[in-house]
């Protein structure tokens, strides 16, 4: 399109678009972290989004128990309660994120399998204020399995606040964490035979198996009845404000001075609760 024409009373939408309109700029921080981050959208490694890494090893129900082939020393500070079969689906305060973001920026992930194997991922971030950022994140890992009484229902959620002052040398970080897994039990099948059997070819669900008795099979994610089996509850909230002292200095352009601070003595105080319910029941026996 050219020409010299009038372009009207209402002026020239291109020439005076914001480069933030289209467009929205994510920025990924961490706690005890002090690099700057950006969202990995790369599909070359599938396990960046499946949450059963490469080195595990399962029973192929997506949500069962799984064991690294890797060795992985255990690096965990303070109380251990030793149950870790499960700890690849869980969410941890050491790998909680804290956004800030240009424009309210949603991601939505659905995951779907044989036998309605489901994966829900919800992510919803913005910045109220230039300074304020709220995070909420939610997760749903269901699979009823290929055998009986072998569901499995994990389900994560995560708050996160994240506050700066303008002058940058105050940070209030906020977070609720929570991790509630459910995984069923079956102690193998009783005869190994029946694998051969032409009445359990198409339904494998109708094998029997060693414990968890004759649960009726469903693949209806809002049902998390568990007969026999495991149940893990966390929950952990976290306080951390900071304040720092040092030297101030700003970056100018042609049209804005952007503020610097370099940070030489930092007071810190965090606040920590959390609680923890591991559980193993079977209510056929």
């Amino acid at each position: 399109m050219g020409g010299s024409g009038s372009i009207g009373t209402t002026g020239d939408s291109l020439r005076n678009r914001s480069k933030f309109e289209d467009s929205v700029t994510v920025t990924v921080f961490y706690l005890d972290s002090a690099g700057a981050y950006h969202l990995d959208s790369n599909i070359n490694d599938f396990t960046r989004r499946f949450p059963i890494p490469a080195t595990h090893i399962y029973l192929g129900n997506n949500g069962a128990a799984t064991r690294s082939i890797v060795f992985e020393p255990g690096d965990q500070a303070g109380f251990d309660p030793g149950f870790h079969a499960f700890d690849v689906y869980k969410w941890k305060m050491d790998k909680v994120r804290f956004f800030n973001t240009t424009r309210p920026f949603t991601e939505l992930g659905y995951v779907l399998a044989s036998r309605a194997e489901q994966i829900i991922d919800i992510l919803h971030t913005q910045n109220f204020k230039p300074y304020w950022n709220i995070s909420l994140n939610y997760r749903l890992i269901n699979a009823p399995g290929f055998f009986r009484n072998q569901k499995t229902n994990h389900n994560n959620y995560l708050f996160t606040s994240w506050y700066q002052s303008p002058n940058k040398r105050y940070n209030n970080y906020f977070v609720l964490l929570g991790n509630r897994l459910q995984s069923g039990e079956n102690g193998g099948i009783k005869n190994t035979a029946d694998l051969d059997e032409l009445k359990y070819a198409k339904d494998r669900s109708l094998i029997p198996t060693n414990i968890g008795g004759d649960p009726s099979y469903g693949t209806d994610f809002f049902n998390t009845t568990l007969t026999t089996g495991n149940r893990y509850r966390e929950f952990n909230l976290l306080l951390r404000q900071q304040y720092d002292f040092g030297r101030k200095d700003s970056l100018v352009t042609d049209s804005t001075v952007i503020p610097l601070f370099f940070p030489r003595l930092r007071l810190e105080h965090n606040f920590t609760f959390g609680k923890y319910n591991y559980q193993f029941q079977d209510l056929q026996s």
